[in-house]
């Protein structure tokens, strides 16, 4: 439990350094990934997710930093099919 309450705290301060120094913003690595850590870290949660990790790829950038990405599926706008009786 002491851990989790560090983290919460942790959290909270981090939270409200952004708040008050007007920074926030969108961050692509955390927003847009299922997970973000070091490289074992997102081999364990890549096989902890089994079937469900099909398709998710994992990438490095160049801050020693690893994520596990989210498969890309495009969005098709073209609707070819109508409803019938």
């Amino acid at each position: 439990m002491k851990d989790e309450n560090c983290l919460r705290r942790d959290h909270w301060e981090w939270v409200e350094t952004e708040l008050k120094n007007k920074t926030c913003r969108q961050n692509p690595p955390w927003s847009k990934s299922v997970a973000v850590g070091n490289e074992r870290y997102i081999q364990d949660i890549h096989k902890r997710l089994g079937g469900k990790g099909v398709g998710r790829s994992i990438a490095s950038n160049d801050q020693d930093t690893t994520i596990l990405k989210e498969p890309r599926s495009p969005y098709s706008t073209l609707f070819t099919g109508k409803k019938g009786l």
